[in-house]
């Protein structure tokens, strides 16, 4: 049996209690916070629910994040491809936040979360004490150098900072679907890295940001546009498949948080299609994001509860349920 036979059997079990669509409408229409906490005693939140109040529940979510975490390095092995592919992500994020909390004078440390291929901690040393002799791995240090070198002379803009970051993210994940040479993860890579351009694109028009502040990080199809109105500037330039949708809805009703949420569901939409793959690397990819879409949904669904959000209002900011 090969590793990718043996994590199919493992994720495929696990799947079996991801949250589901219809674990997200009880806890949607729920009544009260209380309510809406004990459906995760029919999830795979159930474990990490001991001595758990309502009011704690991120505690469970950040625990079950965790094991995910653990739980799928040990499937991947040594496969630093898809290990960074998957985790990478979560390590520039710690990174960019450490880069604004030194240029900006601010303590973000709080935010950071030990989900990457190195720890917060050690992180948080070698940028903010400068401590040269912690131990972080060759890809990060090499990112966190390079950064400290392209932003020495660049205006302290916290926008700048995370768009730059943002664009190191993309060419490492790029790297690694290059290197995993996988065509689901390949297509996925793309869809992400166009989206991600387009959502960049939007933001900047909206924020008035000037053709220098974008030159840098924007293909010339979107470059061309850039000085048009933002409706002329999406028209002119042709989108296919999963994009198109989102972009039409945004040029009718100019709703930032709904366009973003329609990227987000047709990435999701692409990460289900692994459920017709009977082994390999895709379904690692697809159970990581189904489970960090599952989490997100229940932090808002949570958070509404708190705040008493009602049910029609938090309906409208869910995301696309990976498992039906």
């Amino acid at each position: 049996m090969s590793n990718y036979q043996y994590a199919a059997g493992v994720i495929r079990s696990l799947e079996a209690r991801l949250l589901s669509q219809n674990d997200v409408e009880r806890m949607v229409d729920a009544p009260d916070l209380e309510t809406a906490f004990r459906v995760f005693y029919d999830t795979d939140y159930a474990d990490n629910l001991t001595d758990v109040q309502p009011e704690q529940f991120r505690k469970a979510l950040d625990e079950d994040l965790q094991q995910a975490k653990d739980l799928l390095l040990n499937l991947i092995g040594d496969n630093e491809d898809l290990r960074n592919f998957l985790f990478v992500k979560n390590d520039i994020r710690n990174i960019k936040l450490l880069f604004k909390a030194k240029f900006l004078g601010q303590d973000l440390s709080k935010l950071q979360e030990d989900l990457g291929i190195g720890t917060a901690e050690n992180l948080y040393k070698y940028i903010i004490d400068e401590d040269a002799s912690v131990s972080i791995p060759k890809l990060l240090k090499t990112i966190i150098d390079q950064a400290k070198e392209d932003l020495a002379d660049k205006e302290k803009d916290p926008y700048y900072i995370d768009t730059y970051f943002d664009e190191v993210y993309f060419q490492t994940a790029s790297q690694a679907a290059k290197n995993l040479n996988n065509d689901y993860i390949k297509k996925l890579f793309s869809l992400q890295h166009k989206s991600n351009t387009l959502k960049f694109f939007v933001r900047a028009k909206l924020l008035n940001k000037d053709v220098s502040f974008v030159k840098d990080f924007l293909p010339s199809k979107y470059l061309s546009a850039y000085e048009q109105d933002l409706d002329e500037a999406l028209r002119s330039i042709s989108w296919h498949g999963a994009l198109e949708k989102p972009v039409e809805e945004f040029i009718n009703d100019k709703d930032l948080s709904k366009f973003e949420k329609n990227l987000e569901d047709a990435e999701l939409e692409f990460v289900k299609k692994a459920i017709f793959i009977a082994a390999g690397p895709e379904l690692i990819v697809a159970y990581f994001y189904g489970k960090r879409n599952a989490i997100r949904n229940v932090r808002l669904i949570m958070t509404g509860k708190m705040n008493k959000v009602p049910a029609e209002k938090i309906k409208t900011r869910v995301r696309e349920i990976y498992k039906s």
